[in-house]
């Protein structure tokens, strides 16, 4: 478990694309772990602030993890600060 979250968030600092498949496995797989839960949604929450990530990855990842937008806060593409 812990080396998953630890892939993760190499793949999310690292990657080009956004790894959804491993998102998704992962959030199924933390259901009832909830700091490892919570690690998880905070590592996705940081990457879609910090990179630009389509608005459909985006939707999709924070309808999985219950990640609450605040308007503007992770939608829009000004605000991002690495590329």
């Amino acid at each position: 478990m812990p080396t998953k979250l630890i892939d993760l968030s190499v793949k999310l600092d690292y990657f080009s694309k956004f790894p959804m498949p491993e998102t998704e496995a992962l959030a199924t797989e933390l259901e009832h772990r909830v700091f490892a839960r919570a690690l998880l949604r905070d590592l996705v929450w940081f990457h879609l602030y910090l990179f630009p990530v389509d608005y459909k990855t985006k939707q999709r990842a924070c309808g999985l993890l219950n990640i609450k937008v605040m308007a503007g806060a992770l939608f829009n593409p000004n605000v991002k600060v690495l590329e």
